[in-house]
């Protein structure tokens, strides 16, 4: 009788656990009951779509290229909502070379398993630019379609104010493409190591 308690017991903890013990940390985006969290990994190159301000020089060719890096954590809160947090970092590339790095929050709404919309707010803590005419903190914001979440269409808005009055304040509007999932991871891993190598060789030409 004692023993035949004791099944039942573990019948009990068993079958109640069970979906948390399926519900386990995913490397790729899954919405519940098929992972509880999952990383997020992005790589996404952008166009710039408004014009610098007026006071910066070479306006027609600096920034317009924007490659950005976004590496995070989400938890699905239920079936059709998650939430987390991301590192990103981008650089600009033209007449010109600059980078932001920062933090943002992530909302996430599934539309399907492999389907999703995102928003995701931020702010820039460290920016450097060869003109260096620019302090942070600054803002930022994103929107996102992602469609199987390795490719995805992304709409960034980007806030970043000047360090003289005789400046204006920068406000960008970027679009492009992101991949996302097992190809936007090893996007990132590869230009990571592409910019450690450039750096590396830069460090080298000037220490020569």
């Amino acid at each position: 009788m004692r023993s035949h308690g004791f099944r039942v017991i573990l019948l009990i903890v068993f079958f109640y656990t069970l979906p948390y013990g399926q519900a386990r940390f995913s490397w790729k985006p899954k919405p519940y009951p098929r992972c509880r969290s999952f990383l997020v990994t992005d790589l996404g190159y952008f166009l710039r779509l408004t014009p610098l301000p007026r006071t910066v020089t070479d306006a027609e060719e600096k920034a317009r290229n924007y490659v950005v890096s976004n590496i995070g954590y989400m938890q699905n809160i239920n079936r059709r909502y998650a939430i987390g947090f991301s590192n990103f970092l981008a650089t600009y590339l033209g007449q010109e070379y600059g980078v932001n790095w920062g933090v943002k929050l992530g909302f996430r709404k599934w539309l399907n398993e492999r389907s999703s919309v995102d928003l995701s707010p931020g702010i820039i803590l460290w920016h450097y630019s060869d003109d260096r005419n620019w302090k942070t903190p600054g803002f930022t914001g994103s929107i996102d379609l992602k469609w199987r979440q390795a490719l995805g269409i992304s709409l960034i808005a980007e806030y970043v104010p000047s360090r003289a009055p005789m400046l204006e304040n920068d406000l960008g509007i970027y679009l492009g493409v992101e991949l996302g999932s097992l190809p936007g991871l090893i996007a990132t891993g590869v230009g990571a190591a592409g910019m450690l190598t450039l750096l590396w060789v830069a460090s080298a030409l000037a220490g020569d």
